[in-house]
């Protein structure tokens, strides 16, 4: 939300420029909040930097957390990248941090910040449905993958050579279509060197940064 009824106050030079900057151009200004550093170390560099001290910081409600920041005026688009900055990075946290539990409207949902983890009303899904984070452990601990080096070891595979050969009936497998071919030397199915993609180089020779050699 633009913030103006915001009262300026305790602006550093700078930032008193900038103001008057805006205001002369006569853009709509914006209270764009600058996150203060937790480290303590890094708050005294970034509080050297900025020309500020404690007096010139404010709460900056995210969902159910308050974020340290100083505020500064900016035009919309400054605005919009640093409060976008700040969601997605606290977003982003929340997200890793939240189990998912079943809705009402979703079969899956990201767990209410108001539900605490010590007092978890969904034990049960803590186990099955934990935050969204990419891991093979579960696969790794599984004994899937020594079982799928033997199969490679042993021969016995067939890879593919592009996606083009992908079938719908569930008799191929692909991680992302777009990347089927790269791996497709069944004969040196344990030897990245002799498979496609060993094979390219980092020289850019279209100019258009495709590397297709």
């Amino acid at each position: 939300m633009a913030r103006e009824e915001f009262v300026w106050e305790d602006l550093t030079p700078n930032e008193e420029k900038v103001l008057a900057d805006l205001r002369s151009k006569g853009v709509k200004i914006f209270a764009a909040p600058i996150e203060i550093e937790e480290n303590a170390e890094s708050r005294a560099r970034q509080f050297a930097s900025l020309g500020i001290t404690w007096k010139q910081v404010r709460d900056y409600p995210i969902g159910s957390k308050k974020v340290k920041v100083h505020y500064v005026p900016a035009d919309e688009a400054t605005y919009h990248l640093l409060t976008n900055d700040l969601g997605n990075k606290y977003r982003d946290a929340f997200r890793k941090s939240r189990c998912l539990i079943p809705g009402t409207l979703k079969p899956l949902i990201r767990c209410p910040d108001e539900n605490k983890c010590a007092e978890c009303p969904y034990p049960d899904c803590r186990e099955k449905h934990q935050a969204n984070e990419i891991s093979y452990d579960a696969i790794i601990e599984s004994g899937f993958e020594s079982g799928a080096n033997g199969a490679l070891a042993a021969g016995n595979v067939d890879l593919l050579a592009g996606y083009s050969e992908l079938g719908a009936d569930g008799s191929t497998a692909c991680g992302m279509w777009i990347y089927s071919g790269f791996y497709a030397n069944s004969a040196a199915p344990l030897d990245p060197a002799q498979q496609a993609i060993g094979r390219r180089n980092n020289k850019d020779t279209s100019g258009l940064g495709l590397y297709s050699d």
